[in-house]
């Protein structure tokens, strides 16, 4: 085996020696192996940002009620109106405007409630909730109301 020196233009074009390439002809390969560092990845700034921040002693819902201050305050349906769906998912019959002012509390605001019943939603078969509680499926509505609101 033969060792030779080559050398890389600005151009990143390889240069060899001539003797070498005097004795090369056209279209001849020529194998050269490198043991090369790895290529540097492009940053992540979301995952150096992650990376950075402190582990948390708790789990997230309490940190974020910590954050908000409102660690000590008992969950009620009075202080948590999404409490209520615990109790509409459990009634029989329900209407469009009592879910829709479940999705009213979940939201925070009627235009958020009102756009929420009026789009179609996958997880009711491509449905809107206003048609799946006329057609009797409130209670599926309600579910998807407390997964959002985390009940």
């Amino acid at each position: 085996m033969t060792r030779i020196t080559a050398t890389v233009d600005e151009q990143g074009r390889l240069t060899l020696p001539q003797d070498l390439a005097r004795q090369l002809r056209a279209g001849q390969t020529i194998v050269i192996d490198l043991d090369l560092p790895p290529p540097a990845t492009a940053p992540k700034p979301f995952a150096a940002f992650i990376g950075l921040l402190p582990p948390l002693d708790v789990d997230s819902a309490t940190y974020y009620r910590r954050e908000r201050g409102h660690e000590d305050q008992q969950m009620t349906p009075q202080t948590h109106p999404a409490l209520d769906l615990v109790a509409l998912s459990e009634k029989p019959d329900l209407t469009v405007e009592e879910v829709e002012q479940a999705a009213c509390a979940v939201a925070g605001n009627a235009d958020a409630a009102r756009e929420f019943m009026r789009r179609p939603n996958w997880e009711l078969g491509g449905k809107t909730p206003e048609e799946a509680v006329q057609q009797g499926e409130g209670q599926h509505v309600i579910g998807i109301l407390a997964q959002v609101a985390g009940v």
